[in-house]
């Protein structure tokens, strides 16, 4: 992949983070440490940039914060075990759901953070993967209250719109029709090889018990699911506890 250099690729700015040495995963990270709320809109999730925050997220669930995250099913590019992984990890602390509007291409990409005495926003390219948040050339600015209220209202009261109007809420039997019919695009192997990432198997947990069954690799995992756990499908990557020790045990006697 080829390199460029921009001219006065030293000089800073607060409000704007332009990807060459200024990436947006550590304002993420402050800003979610310091939450009370805090508010995603983007058009897909990666199971990439999810493990990047949650433990993050996790914190700030833990010390109260509010986490409502709007995505889109555009394309099938959210991953199934993105969404288990969020649910899993926050359970009641998180209101998720996809974008529903039918036809409609979805591409916004907001971050909103509300503090005791003010509130910010991320706005720009980034979607909630890996090279989003930490190598890609991604433009996104950041709008804050103090200084710009008229537009952060603006974009606070459009996603209000979008959350209570234009969204379904991505329960247990959401996320399971949802992964049923999810079909691995080929744009994630893509943004995987720009990642320079393991295949997506490797990425969700190493796991040691694994069994392949013709095309499909079956993981036992204790840590990541639990006995309720959904199916996921994820390119081949069957997840689902409760057949997956009859599964291991049927492979090992044949």
């Amino acid at each position: 992949m080829g390199t460029y250099q921009i001219i006065g690729a030293n000089a800073s700015n607060s409000n704007c983070i332009t990807g060459e040495t200024d990436h947006l995963y550590s304002h993420l990270k402050e800003a979610i440490s310091r939450a009370k709320q805090i508010d995603v809109n983007v058009s897909f999730l990666m199971v990439s940039g999810i493990k990047m925050i949650l433990d993050d997220l996790k914190t700030a669930a833990a010390k109260g914060a509010t986490i409502r995250i709007l995505c889109g099913n555009y394309l099938n590019i959210t991953q199934p075990v993105a969404l288990y992984l969020l649910k899993d990890a926050l359970g009641e602390r998180l209101d998720l759901r996809f974008y529903n509007v039918p036809n409609q291409s979805f591409h916004a990409k907001a971050y909103f953070f509300s503090y005791p005495d003010y509130q910010e926003v991320f706005v720009g390219s980034s979607n909630l993967s890996k090279s989003a948040l930490t190598t890609g050339i991604e433009w996104n600015y950041r709008i804050d209250s103090k200084a710009q209220q008229a537009d952060c209202d603006f974009f606070r009261q459009t996603f209000e719109d979008l959350l209570a109007n234009h969204s379904l809420i991505i329960d247990d039997a959401e996320l399971k029709r949802y992964a049923k019919q999810w079909i691995r695009p080929k744009i994630i192997q893509q943004i995987e090889e720009i990642e320079e990432e393991c295949p997506a198997i490797a990425d969700l947990a190493e796991t040691p018990d694994r069994v392949t069954q013709g095309q499909a690799v079956f993981i036992v995992d204790p840590v990541i699911l639990d006995p309720a756990a959904l199916i996921v499908l994820l390119g081949g990557v069957v997840l689902w506890r409760p057949l997956l020790p009859r599964m291991y045990e049927t492979d090992k006697m044949g």
